[in-house]
């Protein structure tokens, strides 16, 4: 386990596109144990085997030293996290992964185990959960928004967006997320697909 609270935030990108990030995560902070929760997406599509299999291939492809790896696709699961030295949350839907976090008290888990010193790297979702609210991708269930707890964990004490691109969203957007902020008195965290995020102690380093 780490000495310092550390957070990273991935924005959702390929591997190649979050290659310095993931690097950083993966050789940086003595990382020898990972819990990694692909939950956000939908299993039926990929199947979590899948995701085992990019995790691991990934990981050895990236670190210099054996990692060990473990999954959980099954939050109900009794489960020691102080026996893991980080915790990787993956992407996919937002409101479905703060939705099984909530219903089975992992915002508790997670929070203390960032203050003992474990090491949470969110991919898209995955970071996204960990802002103040995850009302900043309205997109994923527009409809039925107001039947959803989006209040995040709220360990970095910004509003995160993932897979930002200045070019493409527009001005609509980037109007919803200005009020957003003013409305909810956060600061935004717009961070594009190919860059990330490193909080050390409630700190954000410079973005990747």
């Amino acid at each position: 386990m780490s000495t310092e609270r550390i957070i990273i935030m991935g924005g959702g990108g390929n591997s190649e596109e979050s290659y310095g990030l993931d690097y950083q995560y993966l050789t940086r902070f003595g990382i020898k144990s990972i819990l990694y929760i692909p939950i956000a997406l939908d299993c039926d599509d990929i199947g979590y085997e899948k995701c085992y299999e990019w995790i691991v291939g990934w990981v050895t492809k990236l670190s210099p030293r054996f990692i060990n790896i473990d999954i959980c696709t099954d939050l109900s699961e009794t489960i020691d996290l102080l026996q893991y030295d980080s915790i990787y949350i993956g992407g996919g839907n937002t409101y479905k992964l703060l939705y099984q976090i909530k219903k089975y008290k992992w915002d508790t888990k997670l929070t203390d185990f960032y203050r003992q010193g474990g090491v949470i790297y969110g991919g898209s979702a995955g970071a996204i959960i960990l802002g103040k609210s995850i009302l900043t991708v309205p997109s994923e269930y527009l409809g039925l928004i107001n039947q959803y707890d989006t209040d995040g964990l709220n360990l970095v004490e910004q509003l995160v967006r993932c897979h930002y691109n200045r070019d493409r969203d527009n001005h609509h957007l980037n109007k919803y997320l200005i009020d957003l902020s003013a409305k909810l008195s956060t600061p935004l965290l717009l961070i594009e697909e190919d860059s990330g995020a490193i909080f050390i102690n409630e700190v954000r380093e410079k973005l990747i």
